[in-house]
């Protein structure tokens, strides 16, 4: 099924030149149905770049944003939502992770070195949300949450029972909106 649907794959340019060389390196070949669309997410437009590349906006559309929302500000994540919802048909959806409001003050060590190294590495963290407050900014943008998952619930159906260092993120949560 994936050599019958086009991906197109969206990232900022310095990250996204990172993959390709990962990938030649590797000795795979890029397949006909993948695009590259290189996008800074706080300038650029989501739709004039994707038309660039030949996005077939009337074609219902699944969205993976993952690992992108915390590093971007409440209005820029608001604008791509928008985008988003502007620019496909009803039934189109979107699975995205987001920091909840408690991530910044948090004590436990890994989230701390997590939110230090995007601050050293020069692309801080920037938004937090809770659950009213996402829900809030998904109605304004045309969308309804089909699926959200806490880090708790992410913990007891994914890792439950495990016995190595693999856990749920905490205070990273996972969302699945629906255009209505």
């Amino acid at each position: 099924m994936l050599s019958k649907i086009h991906v197109f794959e969206v990232d900022h340019p310095e990250t996204q030149q990172l993959k390709k060389q990962k990938i030649e390196i590797a000795g795979l070949s890029k397949p006909a149905n993948l695009h590259y669309v290189p996008m800074d997410f706080t300038k650029d437009n989501l739709a004039d770049k994707l038309q660039k590349v030949g996005f077939q906006f009337q074609n219902r559309t699944f969205f993976s944003w993952l690992g992108v929302t915390y590093y971007l500000s409440k209005e820029q994540n608001q604008t791509i939502l928008k985008n988003i919802s502007s620019m496909v048909p009803k039934g189109s959806s979107i699975v995205f992770d987001y920091a909840d409001n408690n991530l910044f003050q948090s004590k436990v060590k890994r989230v701390q070195n997590m939110v230090s190294m995007a601050q050293a590495s020069g692309e801080p963290m920037k938004s937090c949300y809770n659950y009213h407050e996402l829900e809030k900014a998904l109605e304004e943008a045309g969308m309804l949450i089909y699926e959200h998952l806490s880090t708790s619930e992410i913990e007891e159906r994914f890792f439950k029972g495990r016995n190595d260092y693999l856990h749920a993120f905490e205070y990273i949560a996972y969302t699945l909106a629906v255009v209505r």
